[in-house]
């Protein structure tokens, strides 16, 4: 297949459009946008659905895969490991300093998987985008007419790759569908501006939903076959979390435009977002690595539940002590009042990392495995909760609380999982706002918790909740990765440590 042979093809940071070579990356090819068998790709199009799709894998198998997940993770002490693996070690060390944008095997280095593996994805979304807007080509199978549904996933598409690369970097390259890539000038766009960019996409494929009608020819995503009416909700809430993860501090985010983060929410899903597991499509790194983060949590035992996790959830036992004791080996259960705790969680008499406590801190050690989704992945059959309708419902809770608008539904909100599933005291409408948002964020931190992966740690960079935020030091933000900065002579920076954050 056409699609199968183009995604062979892997762009390795917008440098590559225009170098041949990088002996950093020797054993990838490079795209040749001259070449006319790609011309011929992109003039197929009733091909331009599975392309597409092939760019929605490049997506969906970074935000799910290893890294920089092993990295950020730990830093934000929600899951935590004493492993090094993929250049984590600098993230979650204590106390925090600047990380290393290091040279080298890009694979291994928490700033390039994304960076490099969301990019993957740009030049396709674009040229179909390009296609259809500047060419007028029409997307006909069987004769039926699905451009107005090719189309508003590519608009979809270009929203979300650079609406992640606007989460989790501090700058990057931005190229739509009118980009000469021939006289490019590689200037960087802030973050901020990149999130404009990218919601301003999402907002043209709910346009283009809302005023079509269609099902899609095929499967988008495993398991997935959008409507027009389903394409649209799931981009509302693809816009809420952009506009919400986007925020890297407190100040941020309470400057966030609540009210449209409300909207975007409200008509957003109405159940969980499910992707089915599929072969190629269980995590990457950039080119290996094919498996996910669930896998090393969930499987592998590489991650666990962070005990700053287990404390917020039984802050009442002792066996639950955060910070860990120093000079402690081992802590027995822990009871909590949260129903959850026994029913997501599972304690371990043993700590695979132990050994390493005396010299990387106490604060790598941890009982509690996951195991909520265990079964998913011991089976390798099912669907991958990948957007809850719960953390869609948060935000409109979140909006309320910002905007001191409602604060019944807010508390109905928190309610449906802390009371309905935690079997905990329910919140009211009573409590002062600052009591309410700490309640909001404890349901995020469990409710959320390895959805998305990156979630948590971009709740703790946002969140205004006295001891819900990140560690001291932590690196709030990415770097361009130092293989990107060497292929246009641009001077390295990093960020990490007090002061160094962003």
């Amino acid at each position: 297949m056409k699609m199968i042979q183009y995604f062979k093809i892997l762009l390795l940071g917008l440098g590559a459009l225009l170098y041949t070579s990088c002996e950093n990356f020797e054993d990838l090819d490079v795209p040749n946008y001259n070449d006319p068998n790609r011309d011929q790709v992109f003039r197929n199009s009733q091909d331009f659905p599975n392309l597409l799709s092939g760019a929605y894998s490049a997506w969906w198998n970074h935000v799910i895969g290893a890294s920089p997940q092993f990295a950020l993770l730990p830093a934000s002490e929600t899951m935590g490991s004493g492993y090094g693996s993929w250049g984590s070690n600098p993230f979650y060390a204590k106390p925090r300093e600047s990380v290393p944008n290091g040279d080298g095997d890009p694979v291994l280095i928490p700033q390039a998987s994304w960076w490099y593996g969301l990019y993957q994805a740009v030049p396709t979304v674009n040229d179909v985008v390009n296609r259809i807007i500047n060419e007028d080509l029409r997307v006909v199978i069987d004769g039926q007419d699905f451009t107005s549904s090719t189309l508003a996933h590519g608009y979809l598409l270009q929203g979300i790759l650079f609406g992640h690369l606007a989460m989790l970097y501090d700058k990057a390259f931005l190229l739509d569908e009118n980009t000469d890539v021939n006289t490019y000038e590689f200037s960087y766009t802030e973050y901020t501006a990149l999130r404009e960019y990218a919601l301003s996409r999402i907002d043209q494929a709910i346009a283009v939903c809302d005023t079509a009608s269609f099902t899609d020819p095929i499967a988008m995503m495993p398991g997935v076959t959008f409507t027009n009416e389903s394409l649209s909700r799931f981009a509302h809430s693809m816009g809420a979390r952009t506009l919400a993860y986007s925020a890297r501090t407190a100040e941020e985010n309470q400057q966030s435009d609540w009210m449209k983060i409300m909207n975007y929410a409200r008509n957003g899903i109405t159940e969980d977002f499910l992707v089915e597991i599929q072969d190629g499509w269980q995590g990457l790194v950039i080119t290996r690595d094919a498996f996910g983060y669930h896998q090393l949590v969930l499987n592998w035992g590489w991650v666990r539940v962070h005990q700053r996790l287990i404390h917020m959830m039984a802050p009442d036992d002792p066996d639950a002590a955060y910070p860990w004791p120093f000079g402690v080996a081992a802590l027995d259960t822990v009871t909590s009042p949260d129903l959850r705790f026994d029913e997501y969680f599972e304690y371990n008499a043993t700590i695979p990392w132990a050994g390493s406590a005396s010299s990387k801190g106490y604060h790598i050690m941890t009982h509690y495995s996951l195991k909520r989704f265990r079964d998913l992945y011991d089976q390798g059959v099912g669907f991958v909760n990948f957007y809850t309708k719960a953390e869609n419902d948060y935000y409109i809770a979140e909006a309320n609380l910002q905007l001191n608008q409602n604060v019944a539904e807010a508390v109905d909100i928190l309610n449906a999982t802390r009371v309905d599933k935690g079997g905990l005291m329910p919140a009211s409408v009573a409590e002062p706002v600052a009591a309410l948002k700490e309640k909001l964020y404890y349901e995020r931190f469990i409710e959320t918790l390895m959805t998305f992966p990156l979630g948590s740690y971009f709740d703790r960079r946002r969140t205004d909740v006295p001891g819900f935020q990140l560690f001291e030091g932590t690196v709030r933000q990415l770097p361009v990765p130092l293989q990107e900065l060497n292929l246009h002579g641009t001077t390295n920076y990093t960020f990490g440590g007090v002061g160094n954050e962003m």
